[in-house]
């Protein structure tokens, strides 16, 4: 390796080619034009990288070229979404499953902007919410009607929003990691993201069956599970809980203003209109203060 490059193939076929292992250390975002355009072109070609190399390395593969194990030198980003406004506009299944939970109690049903400010707490707190007239015990019969019909219609009309996608493409081609962290019960959130097509592009995928935002131990989980620092992660979502959580664990917030939240007086460090802005804010800097 030489300045910052690796020499590859024999005497007659030698090619040099950058590797984007992980990004800078904390608080130095590089500008996109100087390295994130010219890593991910690189990096395209490249079928993928394995943390299975010795001491941690990763290995390189390229059709045609021996094996390179490349050593991990600096400290991982990561990202991490919120699902419910933020990855995904879930509002009208939502909708339709509390109405169900509504009618098995025999009250007449919402509106959907009722429900969505119910939304964003856990499933727990959606159904207290869409039924404040009941008893405990109704509440458990809702909560059976919700998770039935939620179970069989979670993916009808629960689209990715515009640009997701490619916010994803962009910051997993410069060496960011990926997580979610959502209080939508684990099942129903991996089904969505796999309805898309979006699950395996995620380290990890954490509901709310354990720990509910804005409890940072979900959080926290994922940070080390990423190998990263606090330092160099951001939370990424639309509801005030991301933004609490997210300062809990002593990370970046970002608010994904383009969701259906409300952030109830939290402050994050950024704000972005749609997930083009948010790229802009995670991959060209600068970073604000922690």
């Amino acid at each position: 390796m030489a300045n910052g490059r690796l020499q590859t193939g024999g005497p007659r076929r030698k090619r040099l080619i950058s590797i984007s292992v992980t990004l800078g250390l904390h608080g130095q975002s590089p500008g996109r034009a100087a390295h994130a355009r010219s890593q991910a072109d690189e990096t395209s070609t490249i079928p993928g990288f394995q943390h299975s190399g010795p001491g941690g390395g990763l290995i390189v593969r390229r059709p045609g070229y021996k094996p390179i194990i490349v050593m991990k030198t600096t400290i991982s980003r990561l990202a991490v979404f919120d699902l419910d406004g933020t990855l995904v506009d879930s509002r009208h299944d939502l909708a339709a499953a509390a109405n169900a939970a509504r009618a098995a109690l025999g009250l007449p049903m919402w509106p959907v902007e009722s429900v969505v400010r119910c939304i964003g707490e856990g499933a727990q707190n959606l159904i207290k919410g869409v039924t404040p007239e009941a008893t405990p015990e109704q509440r458990d019969v809702a909560m059976a009607a919700f998770k039935a019909h939620y179970a069989a219609h979670c993916c009808d009309a629960t689209p990715v929003y515009d640009g997701v996608v490619e916010l994803i493409d962009q910051l997993t081609a410069v060496g960011w990691r990926l997580a979610v962290l959502t209080n939508k019960p684990d099942g129903f959130s991996r089904t969505i993201l796999a309805h898309h097509g979006l699950a395996q592009r995620f380290l990890a995928i954490t509901g709310g069956d354990r720990f509910r935002k804005p409890d940072p131990r979900g959080l926290n989980e994922l940070i080390t599970a990423a190998e990263t620092t606090p330092a160099q992660a951001w939370m990424i979502g639309d509801h005030h809980t991301d933004i609490q959580v997210g300062r809990a664990a002593g990370c970046r917030t970002l608010f994904a203003a383009w969701g259906f939240g409300r952030l109830e007086g939290q402050v994050p460090h950024a704000t972005a209109t749609d997930p083009t802005a948010a790229g802009n804010v995670l991959l060209d800097g600068p970073w604000p203060a922690i």
